[in-house]
């Protein structure tokens, strides 16, 4: 499967805890594209995994996509983005720099989420996770009146043989951006 996604534009990545969203963007994008929740809280806290961090690490967060996005730079969001309202920040911010926002959304089974979290140093409980994937499944319809430009399902086969090319973004073309 090939995909080609618009640069810049901004990337919102989906999926549970354990779905493999860390290992997918570094596979497909630059470091300095990525901005990525746990290592916002790491860097705040010296623990990924301190929620006390998650307000700091997501203002943090929000104040980097808008920065970057400011400086049309390609941005990929590395955060669960289960729930509605983590999302609509971030098309604010794609809307309001007139890019297009793309989300990219990991769909594994539940059991290899769970299995693949508890093998993992941090670990995320069970019902967090089967929690997330509740919420996944609720948002999947309303993804395309959000305002993303596309939407990209990938299941587990799609995955690891997936290609991502870049492609120059035309902002004027950009559905999702403000008058």
């Amino acid at each position: 499967m090939r995909l080609t996604l618009p640069d810049p534009s901004l990337i919102v990545l989906m999926g549970v805890s354990g779905v493999g969203k860390s290992t997918f963007a570094a596979r497909h994008f630059r470091e300095t594209a990525i901005l990525s929740s746990d290592r916002l809280r790491a860097w705040i806290t010296d623990d990924e995994a301190d929620q006390g961090a998650t307000s700091d690490a997501f203002t943090l967060l929000h104040m980097l996509v808008d920065r970057r996005l400011a400086h049309r730079r390609l941005c990929v969001i590395d955060a669960t983005n289960v729930q509605g309202f983590a999302r609509a920040g971030y098309l604010s911010l794609a809307r309001r720099h007139r890019l297009p926002a793309v989300a990219l959304v990991l769909d594994l089974s539940l059991e290899v989420c769970q299995r693949r979290a508890a093998a993992r140093a941090r670990r995320v409980a069970p019902e967090i996770i089967a929690q997330q994937a509740q919420d996944l499944r609720a948002a999947l319809p309303m993804l395309s009146r959000e305002g993303f430009q596309a939407i990209h399902l990938l299941r587990e086969a799609q995955i690891e043989g997936v290609v991502i090319d870049l492609s120059p973004a035309r902002p004027h073309a950009c559905p999702n951006a403000a008058p």
